[in-house]
């Protein structure tokens, strides 16, 4: 019986709870004969019908085609949380899953056609932005593979590991595993939510929205819109949330919270989907709280992160890429813009709103801070105005 120092929680209708036991198995590696496979199968099984609680570190994709697999050939299903722990080094992040039997094979579906199938190819990250828009809607979904196919395995696991960060949700998805025969055998695993995610949700729903004004807001509606996120913002107060649905609401946004005066605004960016005189579209979602005060801010080192240009037409997915690498390096990273191109400041906040679904960000959440500064030219004389985000990973709540 073993608690990793790492042991990152749980939702209340997930496990397990902080004070039961969990039993760490060892997985079989890359080169394992078929009667190992089957022995390792058999050992879990075992501690699962015991009502042990099993925790599996798959490393490797064959690591994760044998944990899919002993989940799909028990006596009964196994029901399992897989998520990104933080390892004892406080930086190296790894697939960590966490399984306790689940329901009589009788009452696990093996129906092919509702999901997500998964060939060798397919990107991990692509595939948790099409689970985690799916489940916007739904309380479960399925992704499937050939039986035999373990870099698709460890690609549905890295993919459900995201989507909560990917959703800005705390709790991790449940799921089971289940063995489908046929002329070409699959392996599938299904995924719903937990509860918690709607009362998330309807917890959100106390926050003060703000509306961030558009392309032709004139200096009144600026001003309004400033004082009222300014006087909204303030420690002890629920969140601000601010919608954006277009590059001249995203550059609205970000202006007024690095002008908020004594503390900084502290912001996750995420995705939602929102519908507008019958059109549906996709929106940049804000959920702004403060943060340091000014002084504690500025006193950070930040020689001892990166600097990330944007530029003038920033690439929303390489540029996303290169904040998750950064963070998962240093844990921090900065971003500069220039003010006067409202174009990079939007696709600058999309790459931020994309980060946990990136494998390099191994499923972290981050936030941001905007300030603004000054770009010196070869004179030391400021020349032109610049927007800096300073991204890092979200503390554990």
């Amino acid at each position: 019986s073993v608690r990793p120092s790492w042991f990152c929680g749980v939702a209340d209708d997930g496990l397990p709870a902080e004070d039961q036991p969990i039993h760490r198995v060892s997985l079989p590696g890359a080169n394992a004969s078929s009667s190992s496979s089957d022995k390792f199968a058999g050992l879990v099984s075992q501690e699962l019908e015991a009502g042990r609680t099993v925790e599996l570190l798959p490393h490797s994709p064959e690591a994760a085609w044998h944990l899919v697999r002993a989940f799909s050939i028990g006596q009964r299903a196994a029901e399992f949380e897989v998520c990104y722990a933080t390892e004892s080094d406080g930086r190296t992040r790894s697939l960590r899953v966490l399984a306790r039997s689940g329901p009589e094979w009788s009452d696990v579906s093996k129906d092919l056609f509702k999901g997500y199938f998964v060939s060798r190819s397919t990107m991990p990250s692509k595939l948790a932005q099409k689970l985690e828009l799916e489940l916007r809607d739904k309380s479960s979904v399925a992704v499937h593979t050939f039986v035999d196919a373990a870099p698709a395995a460890m690609t549905m696991l890295e993919a459900l590991a995201a989507v909560p960060s990917l959703a800005a949700k705390d709790d991790r998805l449940l799921c089971t595993a289940a063995s489908v025969e046929g002329e070409t055998p699959r392996l599938i695993i299904h995924a719903r939510t937990p509860t918690s995610w709607a009362e998330s949700s309807r917890a959100a729903e106390g926050s003060f929205v703000a509306y961030p004004p558009g392309q032709n807001a004139s200096k009144e509606d600026k001003k309004t819109f400033w004082d009222t996120v300014h006087t909204r913002l303030q420690p002890g107060n629920p969140p601000v949330v601010m919608q954006c649905r277009g590059a001249s609401a995203a550059w609205h946004a970000l202006e007024a919270l690095a002008l908020k005066k004594g503390v900084t605004a502290e912001v996750e960016a995420s995705w939602v989907d929102y519908t507008h005189s019958g059109q549906k579209g996709r929106a940049l979602h804000l959920l702004v709280t403060t943060g340091q005060s000014w002084t504690e801010f500025n006193s950070t080192d930040f020689h001892q992160t990166a600097l990330l240009k944007a530029g003038d037409q920033p690439q929303v997915r390489q540029l996303s890429q290169a904040i998750a690498g950064e963070v998962g390096k240093r844990g921090a990273t900065s971003i500069h813009m220039f003010v006067d191109n409202v174009n990079s400041v939007y696709q600058t906040l999309k790459a931020i709103a994309s980060v946990p679904a990136q494998r390099q960000s191994a499923g972290r959440r981050v936030v941001f801070v905007p300030s603004f500064g000054w770009f010196k030219g070869p004179d030391g004389e400021k020349s032109r105005r610049v927007l800096r985000l300073y991204a890092k990973q979200r503390s554990e709540r």
